[in-house]
Parts: C-alpha cells; sequence; structure tokens
C-alpha cells in the first residue's frame, strides 16, 4: 500500500491501535 493510504488509515483508527514508523530508522510517523 502507498504511504499516504496508511497514513490515513492509522489516521482513521479510533483506538490509535496503528503505529507507523520506519524500520530503518525508528521514526516515528504516527502517532506522533
Amino acid at each position: 500500500a502507498g504511504f499516504n493510504k496508511i497514513m490515513n488509515a492509522a489516521e482513521t483508527c479510533p483506538t490509535k491501535a496503528i503505529i507507523v514508523e520506519n524500520k530503518d530508522t525508528k521514526e516515528r510517523f504516527y502517532p506522533l
């Protein structure tokens, strides 16, 4: 899936159960 699609899914998840991060740098994109 595209990055934007993943971010959209994470942001619309009511329980904030989705964590989006860069596997290489461990940078957290969502939730911040």
